[in-house]
């Protein structure tokens, strides 16, 4: 994997690629090493598994360019390369898995101008790019372009973002913020760390946020598109990419030649069409009607010991389709849902008193009791989290979404 600076990698991408090989081949072994966004120590790491007599790498590359020789050397010996989320232009690879990122690119944008037209917004855009060592970036960036030249808004700048560094997107935006004062109708940037850095810059000068795009679905993303301060993100769910990759490592290590779906700069290739979340839809999206508990409609989280949790520490999870990180069809894990949501089931000296929420939940149409959930952001004291009010330990959440959707003391007095 290319960087530490998404979490999605070591969270989400590694542990759930090495447990679809795992189900397909229980004696097979997954060696992983992550670059840190170091190309060089990418091409070392490569390099050292070839020599351990891998039977076919997937890699994530760090730099698209730099990875040409390592698609070179593993080739030269004969072991087939699968590129995973980045492609790899310079060099052939045997295989490429990802989301469409042009379609990305496009929806985003396409999602921003179709917002600001219905506003009757005036001003021009800000365009906030990934990095221009990153193929999949520049496959956004030509996306992005797809919707913004033709929209009738002025695009008043645009920045490539170094490694995807969130502190140099915000110094950035920060600086056109002061050069165009009063004129930034909005800013599509290319992922969610971009987002928020581009949201700080916008609160740190003191300025009212426009409308910011995003990409990623994080939970820190979702958080800020059900409070209103992120105007979309894009669910991909992770579980879909790092299962395809899993699968089709697995066919070349068993000596087949997978035919791929499509082709992208000439190589075979499935590539995955994602979705576009807001503010309006995003309880339809990422919200599921098996799941114990519903927070802001926007997240769920199946009950404990959810078969779908596949694991004793579920990660958290976000995205929609089939689950992002290995949990059931539109579910998300119980430690999601500790971030996000908790229980209205009153607490403190007034226990009859609910506690304050500024945010309802929506989904009655799903059967689920819109006054028994809340979104509230997360604070962390003594090592545990809490939320913002009353000090209520997140993690009752899941008992207290129950199936009857009514806390346990309310339960016990009616039965009494």
């Amino acid at each position: 994997m290319p960087d530490i600076a998404s979490t999605r990698y070591e969270q989400y991408d590694a542990p759930l690629f090495k447990a679809k090989i795992k189900e397909l081949c229980g004696g097979c072994e997954v060696l992983y090493q992550n670059a840190g966004a170091d190309p060089a120590k990418q091409q070392q790491q490569a390099n050292s598994m070839l020599a351990q007599g891998v039977q076919a790498i997937v890699i994530d590359p760090v730099d698209s360019a730099a990875a040409a020789s390592i698609v070179q050397a593993a080739q030269g010996q004969g072991i087939p390369v699968i590129a995973y989320d980045r492609p790899i232009p310079d060099k052939k690879a045997d295989y490429y898995v990802s989301f469409d990122n042009e379609k990305i690119g496009q929806l985003i944008a396409q999602s921003l101008v179709d917002e600001l037209k219905a506003a009757k917004a005036t001003g021009g855009i800000l365009q906030v790019n990934g990095s221009p060592t990153d193929a999949a970036a520049g496959l956004i960036k030509k996306g992005i372009h797809s919707a913004v030249d033709p929209s009738g808004f002025k695009l008043l700048a645009e920045f490539d973002t170094p490694g995807w560094q969130p502190p140099k997107a915000q110094e950035w935006v920060g600086g056109q913020i002061t050069r165009f004062p009063h004129q930034i109708a909005g800013v599509v940037a290319a992922n969610d760390g971009t987002s928020g850095a581009s949201i700080a810059a916008f609160k740190a000068a003191g300025t009212k946020v426009p409308p910011v795009t995003g990409n990623d679905a994080e939970l820190a993303a979702v958080q800020r598109v059900i409070a209103g301060d992120q105007f979309n993100t894009i669910s991909k769910p992770i579980k879909i990419v790092a299962d395809a990759a899993a699968v089709v490592a697995h066919e070349f290590a068993q000596g087949n030649k997978p035919a791929g779906r499509t082709t992208l700069f000439d190589t075979p290739a499935e590539l995955f069409t994602p979705t576009v979340v807001t503010r309006k839809n995003v309880a339809e999206v990422l919200a599921t009607p098996d799941a114990d508990c519903v927070c802001g409609g926007a997240v769920a989280a199946p009950a404990r010991g959810d078969p779908g949790a596949g694991s004793a520490d579920p990660r958290p999870s976000i995205d929609d389709g089939s689950g992002p990180y290995g949990f059931q069809p539109r579910s998300l894990s119980p430690h999601s849902c500790r971030h996000v949501c908790t229980s209205l089931e009153p607490r403190g000296r007034d226990r009859h008193q609910p506690a304050k929420s500024s945010h309802r939940l929506a989904s009655k149409r799903r059967g689920f009791d819109a006054d028994r959930c809340r979104v509230e952001p997360p604070r962390f004291r003594s090592g545990r989290h809490h939320v913002a009010t009353g000090g209520v330990r997140l993690h009752r959440v899941a008992r207290h979404c129950a199936a009857d959707r009514r806390p346990s003391w309310e339960r016990a007095a009616t039965a009494g």
